[in-house]
């Protein structure tokens, strides 16, 4: 009955960013550049991890190369002090169902050092996003209950993950028409399991119970 904006996920982000932010090396050449696509979160900052992406990965070990804004961040409330934010990340999205984080060191192959944080957007199982073949319209087969119920099924999967995604973006993700969607979100609304709060372009989508 409450609605939640805070989920783990989220945290689990702004967690990222903070890292990013605190790790950066602003004496090189390049900036921190923050991408957002719609299966994934890629953040670049310059410089490396001074404890190394092992112990990045293992956790336990706090020495960001910049104290002052991770102090200042921490102040804020932002920011895991005890060196467990990179392994807090990778739990929540397990826990989430999502494709695993990548972390990348790159040691100027292209360029200055560079740490890229890849957070994916996307179910473990890549396949229901995989785009369906095409087929002719004389071939087109004709569309059985549990096929609209799978597809029903992977909306509300999309919705979960991201409440603000929008009708054309949940289509692309999933190769279907709007038509589709839309009767794929009318079954989850009229089931009482999703319900929209605010405008069709800034508005979230809320769930109010498990598929």
């Amino acid at each position: 009955m409450v609605r939640e904006d805070e989920t783990p996920i989220h945290k689990s982000v702004r967690e990222a960013l903070v890292n990013c932010l605190a790790n950066a090396d602003f004496f090189l050449s390049r900036g921190i550049v923050i991408e957002k696509f719609p299966d994934k979160i890629v953040m670049k900052n310059p410089g490396t991890s001074i404890v190394g992406k092992k112990q990045m990965l293992r956790g336990g070990d706090s020495e960001p190369r910049n104290a002052n804004i991770m102090k200042m961040l921490n102040l804020l409330g932002f920011g895991e002090h005890s060196g467990n934010g990179v392994p807090d990340i990778f739990s929540v999205w397990e826990k989430a169902g999502l494709a695993e984080p990548v972390i990348e060191e790159h040691f100027g192959e292209d360029g200055p050092n560079k740490t890229v944080v890849i957070l994916p957007l996307v179910l473990k199982n890549q396949a229901l996003f995989e785009k369906r073949p095409e087929k002719g319209p004389e071939k087109r087969p004709h569309r059985k209950a549990d096929d609209i119920e799978k597809r029903i099924m992977q909306v509300y999967e999309l919705i979960a993950i991201n409440p603000s995604i929008s009708r054309p973006e949940i289509g692309q993700q999933l190769n279907i028409s709007l038509k589709q969607t839309r009767i794929a979100v009318d079954a989850l609304k009229e089931r009482g399991i999703i319900h929209r709060e605010g405008s069709a372009r800034k508005g979230l989508w809320v769930i109010d119970k498990e598929l």
